[in-house]
């Protein structure tokens, strides 16, 4: 049996050779990208490559402690497609958005969160994606300016995911949103109407000009082992801020450490998501996150 430090280091392999398979697939896929995307595209690819070639792992015991995993990398690429740069900026966003909920809960002790998951139906990724992207970030701005939304909350934190779906010969993009709803602590008492399932359900279908009863879920943050719900809310935001991309429909493994990586695909999810922000903050968060980033780097 592995144990937990071998199991590490094999994640860490894992992302550096699926690196390795993004870079490939682009650059084998050039020709059959629009002319505009080739040359940004050829620099992406050179770009991870060098990030996969540069990374460092390095495994250590010091002496009376545990030991650890330590990964460097001085030329890291950012690239939201590359699996160990995904992997740095999710820890790093992590840190950051559990600082401001700290601060938050240094201000209102008692403040309670919900949960909420905001989806539509999947679209053809290569042709689907940029509008689909556009229409979701357009819904939620929406969504989150619905007057019962502003009235019942006291800020929110959202993450746009996408996870691709589909077949290898028809794929689809299913973008959906996650996000942590901070509402006050007589919220579901009877002098302040609560927000049910069904009532966010038809808020973000009208938000999001729905033909269709769309698939929403949302709860209280909450242990099953009734732990504290503070312990629950942060646990959301490890699930929240993770990676903007699910790599899992990405690759395609073939045994013995094979992977490979459809460069249309791949070229297609990096132009929608290019400059794009990916997380939203409101309010209570948005105050928290800009006091947490002042701390970081004061001028």
């Amino acid at each position: 049996m592995s144990s937990p430090i071998q199991k590490r280091l094999a994640r860490y392999l894992m992302r550096n050779t699926s690196t390795f398979a993004v870079a490939a697939g682009i650059r084998e896929s050039l020709k059959l990208l629009p002319l505009k995307l080739r040359r940004r595209m050829a620099n992406v690819s050179h770009r991870l490559e060098s990030c996969a070639l540069t990374q460092r792992v390095r495994v250590q015991t010091p002496a009376d402690d545990e030991t650890r995993i330590r990964a460097y990398n001085k030329r890291a690429c950012k690239i939201r497609l590359c699996p160990q740069c995904l992997y740095v900026t999710a820890c790093r966003d992590r840190k950051l958005i559990m600082d401001a909920l700290e601060r938050i809960y240094d201000v209102h002790p008692d403040v309670r969160a919900i949960l909420l998951t905001l989806t539509t139906r999947n679209r053809p990724l290569v042709t689907g994606l940029k509008p689909m992207l556009r229409d979701h970030q357009a819904a939620l701005t929406r969504f989150w300016k619905t007057k019962r939304i502003v009235n019942a909350s006291l800020g929110s934190f959202t993450a746009i995911e996408l996870e691709v779906r589909g077949t290898p010969d028809n794929p689809e993009a299913g973008i959906h949103s996650h996000s942590i709803m901070l509402v006050p602590p007589t919220y579901f008492a009877n002098d302040v109407p609560a927000i049910w399932h069904t009532e966010f359900r038809d808020l973000w279908r009208k938000a999001a000009r729905l033909d269709y009863a769309p698939i929403v879920d949302c709860r209280v943050a909450r242990l099953g082992d009734g732990s504290d719900e503070r312990d629950a809310t942060y646990g959301a935001i490890v699930e929240c801020a993770k990676y903007c991309v699910s790599l899992d429909g990405l690759f395609e493994h073939h045994g013995r450490g094979r992977i490979t990586c459809d460069g249309v695909i791949a070229a297609t999810i990096l132009d929608a998501f290019h400059r794009q922000r990916l997380h939203r903050f409101d309010r209570l968060f948005a105050d928290a996150m800009t006091r947490v980033r002042r701390a970081r780097h004061p001028a």
